[in-house]
């Protein structure tokens, strides 16, 4: 029976996933559609900051639970200084310290534009977004902190951390897309979706390329049926491969299809199932990387 502490890394965990995702697929939106989508600047914009948020607070809830596991613990004794000082010098620690500065000073960033509107131009410019780009990147290389990549050579981890980029900024990016399907304007908004999908062909590669490298080197070579870590890890290839065929139909029949309001509610509703599916992916992730490890981990 699973405890308490595990469910909470378990919840945060998949917490953190969504936050890395709005942050870094709020930030890639912002760059992709500051041209063709002002009137969407501002919302993302508060869409990065609360991700950040978010992303903080889960961050620390999540060094929180493996101190009160590594306890075992009661609430009220979970609170070590000893406990605490130990885990920030192993990879947990690495993991939390990345996330702590990373989301910390994205949203300290976000936060000074809101607070005095005369640096908005400030952040807004090269330097703002070179510093936001920068510190979302920052936090991706703390996943390759913890987990499986951990014990593996450092291509792998590198390989680990352009998965996730990757992945973070498609599902980041499909709440602002949803957005855009909300605008009025036709022609702009299926120009922007047409850019998107442009821009998202060699992302989705790498994707699929990262995550077959990772999934083979994980197995070293074990069959994937006789290990409950290569049976969870089919079941997330299927769906993902089903996001794909869905992604594809965007591009080819949805997207070129925009041409009233009519079809636009079709592409909005259809980038939500989309949605959907990613969130199932994400728990899928969050289960294997809490409770599931690889063949001889």
């Amino acid at each position: 029976m699973l405890s308490s502490w595990e469910v909470l890394q378990f919840i945060s965990r998949w917490g953190l996933y969504l936050s890395i995702s709005g942050t870094v697929g709020g930030i890639g939106s912002m760059l992709l559609l500051r041209q063709c989508a002002t009137e969407l600047t501002t919302k993302i914009e508060r869409y990065i900051w609360l991700s950040s948020a978010a992303g903080f607070v889960l961050n620390l809830l999540y060094f929180w639970a493996y101190i009160g596991g590594a306890l075992d613990a009661s609430f009220q004794q979970s609170f070590d200084s000893e406990m605490a000082t130990f885990l920030l010098s192993t990879p947990v620690g690495s993991f939390f310290k990345y996330g702590a500065l990373g989301y910390g000073g994205i949203f300290i960033l976000l936060s000074l534009s809101r607070t005095y509107p005369m640096s908005i131009s400030l952040w807004r410019s090269y330097l703002g977004i070179i510093s936001l780009v920068f510190l979302s990147v920052w936090i991706v290389l703390g996943f390759a902190q913890i987990g499986h990549s951990v014990s593996q050579h450092w291509l792998i981890s590198l390989t680990l951390v352009l998965h996730i980029l990757v992945a973070s900024w498609w599902v980041g990016s499909l709440l602002p897309l949803i957005w855009l399907c909300n605008s009025e304007s036709i022609a702009n908004t299926k120009s922007a979706l047409e850019q998107f999908g442009k821009v998202a062909a060699i992302p989705v590669i790498l994707l699929l390329v990262c995550g077959t490298l990772m999934a083979i080197t994980y197995m070293q070579g074990n069959s994937w049926f006789r290990f409950d870590y290569g049976q969870f890890l089919l079941v997330k290839v299927t769906i993902v491969l089903m996001l794909l065929l869905l992604a594809f139909h965007h591009k080819i029949h949805r997207v070129p299809a925009i041409k009233n309001l009519s079809t636009l509610v079709k592409m909005r509703i259809s980038i939500y199932v989309e949605l959907a599916v990613c969130l199932i992916i994400f728990l899928l992730t969050a289960y294997l990387s809490t409770f599931i490890g690889p063949p001889g981990h």
